[in-house]
């Protein structure tokens, strides 16, 4: 957007005006930055999915660390035609299922990009609506609060390749072997494999990697699963003359996790309860600065899901497993009959912590309950108290 001739902007504009696939597709052409996934989708029963962006190609290299710039050799040539960018109309499968996944194939013959979201959250996305025979704005609900972690069912069955050596241990195990990989706020088995996975990660790598694993660290399912699978031999602690199995550092790991929650929640494991360490906060801009406006504008309430799950509750690096990063906007569209249409935010609708719209949403927003808003435009400007008009001053 800051490149000369941008036209983001309009691009926007006429996303916001695009009567049919065509005259939206027409619209992104203008899209400059940053890349998006934007979804299509009228009331004919047409979808579609376009990734709009100016992609520089290179004529060596893909971008991903730096390299020297007197050679000329890695100089951009140019950007991917907008005809070669990722899309789809109306897919074989009756869908389109995306979450910041990969959108490319093997043969795609661009670089876009080297990093990529875990595949976890789509491929739930795929398993569900693969099975489905219809859908309703009540699926489409159910699956946004969907709290299934496909990641912990690919890797934890790896991890609990170990045999406990103590009693906290085995019971730890025993709630993970029975474990449905549903991330409930109410149940001690998610807070037992966030901390393992948090520590296997340092048990794992930590001595290759040296200062740099900070930078590193945070829950990588895939990675941990491929050294427990195919690249074992990387589970040796390079700083010991004992060669370590990956059992020994998955035994390491769980007995550091379950020291620190027995530090931090108590020895009876089954009172554990993953909402007392997954907490989404919602501090106010301003009065969190301020000591006595810190307690009355601050908002905090447990939630559900997780790093992988649909119903994303992504947590803070470092194992204090804060709720940091999801869904702050909820919507349902049904273009058949738009007043059907759900909505719900995360807070309220005021900034002002003594509004009564203030908080109102919160507990409704984390359980999936969402808001309609019926009425057409001339109904529901007549039902407003205020409208607040903007108009574009002399040209200077």
């Amino acid at each position: 957007v800051l490149r000369p001739g941008d036209r983001t902007a309009e691009a926007l504009y006429g996303i916001n005006r695009a009567t049919d696939w065509t005259s939206f597709v027409a619209a992104t052409e203008k899209f400059g930055a940053p890349l998006k996934n934007l979804f299509f989708a009228d009331r004919r029963g047409n979808i579609g999915f376009i990734m709009p962006g100016r992609v520089p190609m290179r004529r060596t290299g893909d971008g991903t660390v730096p390299v020297e710039g007197y050679t000329g050799r890695h100089e951009w040539t140019g950007f991917i035609p907008f005809a070669e960018l990722p899309r789809s109309l109306n897919p074989a499968t009756g869908f389109i299922a995306n979450a910041n996944n990969r959108v490319t194939g093997d043969a795609y013959p661009h670089s876009i990009t080297r990093y990529w979201e875990a595949p976890y959250r789509a491929e739930r996305l795929v398993e569900v609506l693969g099975r489905a025979t219809g859908h309703r704005v009540e699926d489409s609900a159910e699956l946004q609060m969907d709290i299934l972690s496909a990641a912990a069912r690919a890797v934890l069955p790896l991890m609990l390749s170990v045999e406990p050596r103590d009693k906290p241990g085995r019971r730890a195990v025993e709630l993970l072997e029975k474990w449905d990989f549903r991330m409930r706020r109410d149940r001690p088995e998610p807070l037992i494999y966030n901390a393992w996975l948090h520590h296997s990660m340092a048990a794992l790598v930590a001595d290759e990697l040296g200062g740099a694993f900070a930078a590193y660290n945070r829950p990588r399912p895939r990675f941990v699963a491929s050294m427990l699978a195919d690249r074992q031999h990387w589970c040796d602690d390079i700083h010991t003359p004992k060669e370590e199995t990956c059992q020994d550092r998955l035994h390491l790991a769980l007995d550091r996790a379950l020291n620190d929650l027995t530090g931090r929640f108590g020895e009876d494991i089954d009172e554990w309860r993953w909402g007392d360490a997954h907490r989404a906060l919602f501090p106010h801009r301003v009065l969190t600065h301020v000591p006595v406006g810190k307690w009355i504008a601050d908002l905090s309430i447990e939630t559900d899901g997780g790093d992988h799950t649909l119903n994303r509750g992504q947590a803070h690096r470092g194992g204090s497993f804060h709720h940091a990063h999801g869904a702050g906007y909820r919507a349902i569209y049904d273009l058949a009959d738009p007043a059907n249409c759900r909505y719900v935010i995360a807070t309220g609708q005021s900034g002002n912590p003594l509004s009564s719209h203030y908080k109102d949403f919160l507990q409704r927003w984390r359980d999936g309950r969402y808001i309609a808003i019926s009425g057409g435009r001339d109904a529901l400007r007549e039902a407003s108290n205020d409208v607040l008009t903007l108009e574009p001053g002399p040209q200077k």
